[in-house]
């Protein structure tokens, strides 16, 4: 019992550490990391996304105007993730405000941050943590935006 404790913390240091957070730019990322372990295919409005290997995890990390703007955390060895370490990587991704548990469906669990500019959500299999910026907005979307209304006219 008394190995326990000194165990627990050490895993809680762990699963804080192997966190990106929200708004961080590329070089702060890679500096708690090290280097990506490769680029990964990626759709707009993502400028660009990487795999991270950290501390037992691998992160993946989408970045918009060299800012991070969503995080997918997994165990590497693909075990299911515990709320203690889903309640580390929400309170790495507080930025001063605090997360509310909400719904999104039978097979997720989801929370929103109480300033609305952060979602996130466990999927079904508790495998796969995901953190977005909920403003994640880029010139290029507003261009696109535009375009779609203009089609839209008349209808």
């Amino acid at each position: 019992m008394r190995i326990a404790g000194p165990c627990l913390l050490l895993f809680a240091l762990a699963v804080m550490r192997a966190e990106a957070r929200l708004g961080e730019t590329q070089a702060e990322i890679e500096k708690r990391y090290g280097p990506a372990i490769r680029k990964v295919k990626f759709q707009k409005p993502v400028e660009r996304r990487f795999k991270y290997h950290f501390s037992g995890y691998i992160i993946e990390v989408s970045f918009i105007q060299d800012r991070c703007v969503m995080e997918a955390i997994e165990r590497a060895d693909r075990g299911f993730l515990g709320e203690d370490e889903v309640a580390a990587f929400l309170r790495a991704n507080e930025a001063g405000s605090s997360w509310r548990r909400e719904e999104n469906s039978n097979t997720e669990r989801g929370y929103r941050r109480a300033d609305g500019k952060a979602i996130a959500h466990l999927d079904a299999y508790l495998t796969r943590f995901t953190v977005m910026s909920a403003d994640s907005g880029t010139p290029s979307e507003e261009v696109d935006g535009k375009r779609v209304r203009k089609r839209l006219e008349g209808f």
